[in-house]
Formats: C-alpha cells, sequence, structure tokens
C-alpha cells in the first residue's frame, strides 16, 4: 500500500524525471520545483530517492546531501556516477537505510516509471 509521502514522492519524482532528463546543468536539475518538494518532504524521502537512484539514476545527490547531512562521494569518484551510487548504497546499508523494494503494477506512476 502506498503512502502519502510515497504517492507524493511518485508524482513529483515522475514531473521531475520528465521535465530534466535532457539537461545537464546542475542547476537546472537541483533547481527544479518538483526536486525541491521532494526535499522538503523530508527524512521519510530518503528511502525512496535511494529508490529511484537505483531504478531509474538522476542527479539525486544535492537531495541526499541536504537529508542526511553526509557525503560519502570520495573526491575521486566525483563524475562517476557508478561509483557515486554505490558509495551512496554503502552509506545507506551502514546507517540502516533500506532500499525500498521495487514499484508495484498497482503504484501510481508517470511515462517514466518501471
Amino acid at each position: 500500500m502506498t503512502t502519502g509521502v510515497e504517492a507524493t514522492f511518485w508524482r513529483l519524482s515522475d514531473r521531475w524525471h520528465e521535465e530534466t532528463g535532457g539537461h545537464s546543468n546542475p542547476r537546472i536539475i537541483t533547481g527544479n520545483t518538483n526536486y525541491q518538494q521532494i526535499i522538503a518532504l523530508g527524512k521519510p524521502a530518503i528511502p525512496l530517492i535511494l529508490r529511484d537512484l537505483r531504478d531509474r539514476g538522476g542527479d539525486w545527490y544535492a537531495a541526499l546531501r541536504e537529508l542526511t547531512g553526509a557525503s560519502p562521494t570520495k573526491p575521486e569518484s566525483r563524475g562517476k556516477v557508478r561509483l557515486m551510487k554505490q558509495e551512496w548504497f554503502a552509506w545507506a546499508e551502514e546507517h540502516g537505510y533500506e532500499l525500498a523494494p521495487p514499484r508495484s503494477s498497482k503504484e501510481p506512476r508517470g511515462r517514466l516509471g518501471p
């Protein structure tokens, strides 16, 4: 069953992916209203962000840093998406975060949903 935070997150993340998918400018990507509203969801969004990062990718690193206060990405990994993801997933596991399970076929999703 989807919670209110989850439903809101997926609605906003679907829009964010759609609106920023073709951009490479971090200011456009992280300054997007949907991205900012996801950050405003607070800590309950962290496992959902991690799941979306795992399943669809995207520049979630600024949101994760803001919500967690952590920055596990090593300087030599910056710009290397695969390594950045691995470091965030390792951090999440070390801090007791479980990646949310894959979205069910019954959960609401936009065009870009898995």
